[in-house]
């Protein structure tokens, strides 16, 4: 059977397309337009990759809001002594110390009180925050009840700035430079604010890294005293 006219102008423009409307028009009605694969999978890796920035994006706002609260220590080593426990007192953190005006001072001193190490620097954000939080708390008590030690961790601190920084804050603690990061070592001062609390026998009572409130202070403080 012969082709019809009809065909015959169908098929010499098989390849012409209109670019009219939305999608493209074959001439010939009884052939379909094909949809391109490499459209298809462009459309898949833009989704799978939307798809992998939201989650990241979710990751690191996590780990953003779990340490929006502390400021790394620049100098912090992992402690491998074995000193933190003296077998020869009956005072369990039995250390030594020396103050940035050179006031001396053994831990075992100050048996039945709570001593708080406060580990910190001048320039961290969050302990801006905590320390007036823990001068607050601190005036609640006397000295026959609580000792604060202030531990200064930053490396460009000096005895006279530290000195100047708590002069004009109003803090009243004994304050102490960490000058070879022992004591951040050994009491896992990795983040600060970072709070040791020593209980009546010099044993760690309990620790908390971050800001703490007025109240979260003294509750820790009176589960001691």
């Amino acid at each position: 059977m012969g082709k019809s006219k009809f065909q015959a102008k169908a098929k010499a423009n098989i390849n012409k397309k209109s670019t009219s409307g939305k999608h493209p028009k074959y001439y010939d009605e009884e052939i379909k337009p094909k949809k391109s694969s490499s459209f298809a999978i462009f459309i898949v890796v833009i989704v799978l990759i939307a798809g992998g920035v939201v989650g990241i994006g979710s990751v690191i706002d996590k780990n953003a809001a779990q340490k929006e609260d502390v400021n790394i220590n620049p100098n912090y080593h992992e402690y491998t002594g074995t000193d933190t426990d003296n077998p020869n007192s009956d005072y369990k953190t039995d250390i030594n110390l020396t103050t940035i005006d050179g006031t001396k001072i053994h831990l075992a001193d100050y048996k039945e009180i709570v001593v708080i190490l406060y580990f910190n620097y001048i320039d961290c954000p969050a302990c801006s925050q905590h320390s007036p939080n823990l001068q607050e708390a601190s005036n609640s008590y006397n000295s026959s009840q609580i000792f604060i030690i202030s531990i200064n961790v930053g490396s460009h601190d000096t005895a006279e700035t530290i000195q100047q920084y708590v002069d004009e804050h109003g803090y009243t603690w004994a304050n102490v430079k960490d000058s070879d990061y022992y004591l951040s070592s050994r009491f896992e001062a990795q983040y600060v604010p970072h709070t040791v609390y020593l209980a009546k026998d010099g044993s760690i009572g309990l620790t908390h890294t971050g800001i703490q409130s007025v109240s979260e202070i003294k509750a820790n403080i009176n589960g001691l005293l």
